[in-house]
């Protein structure tokens, strides 16, 4: 299997440090006025770039990939284990239907997880906490403007009920692992907590 490269071209952006800028700009040949701003070496850079280039699909692909495993936590609460007509109906004309969003069924989730006391105490709030996390972070990915300071490294900067941006340390790649991993914990003892009550 081959390595795909597909034509994009991220919106990106560099900050620069004023201080180094010269108080009169330089004059060309022509008699025109220009300003150094100071290298980028676009070698590191870039590096750097498809590094979070790289990671950012991931958290859209493991994103997604949670979406289902909610989705098999709605259709077993609701149908039971039984694939039948029902089933693929339900999944498909349903939970898969555009209307359905990501928001819609992480919210549907988090009810039924209160209301029927899928998890306990503790397990529900970082449910909570990790699915808000997650979806804040796909949406940085999906809609966000990548940049780098030449100081603190990569960010990316998205709108969610106001302009946020990430710091894309390690720190954060860390949190994201982690986050990750306790949403997928945790959905897995859901769907023990929902088979358990469907095979009484």
């Amino acid at each position: 299997m081959r390595d795909i490269d597909l034509p994009s071209v991220p919106k990106f952006m560099v900050s620069f440090d004023q201080s180094s800028c010269l108080e009169t700009p330089n004059i060309d040949s022509d008699g025109q006025p220009w300003f150094e701003l100071g290298t980028i070496d676009f070698g590191e850079t870039g590096k750097l770039l498809d590094t979070v280039k790289s990671n950012g699909a991931k958290i859209l692909y493991a994103t997604t990939w949670l979406e289902s495993r909610i989705e098999e936590v709605l259709i077993r609460f609701f149908l039971g284990n039984e694939e039948d007509e029902r089933y693929m109906f339900f999944k498909h004309e349903v939970l898969e239907a555009s209307g359905f969003s990501f928001s819609f069924k992480k919210e549907t989730c988090n009810k039924l997880v209160n209301q029927f006391s899928l998890l306990s105490g503790k397990d529900k709030e970082k449910l909570k906490k990790s699915m808000a996390d997650i979806m804040k972070w796909r949406n940085a990915f999906a809609h966000g403007t990548l940049g780098y300071d030449g100081t603190k490294g990569c960010f990316i900067d998205f709108y969610q009920g106001g302009q946020q941006r990430l710091e894309l340390d390690d720190v954060f790649w860390d949190n994201c692992e982690r986050t990750f991993t306790t949403a997928h914990e945790l959905m897995t003892k859901i769907m023990q907590t929902v088979s358990s009550a469907l095979n009484k």
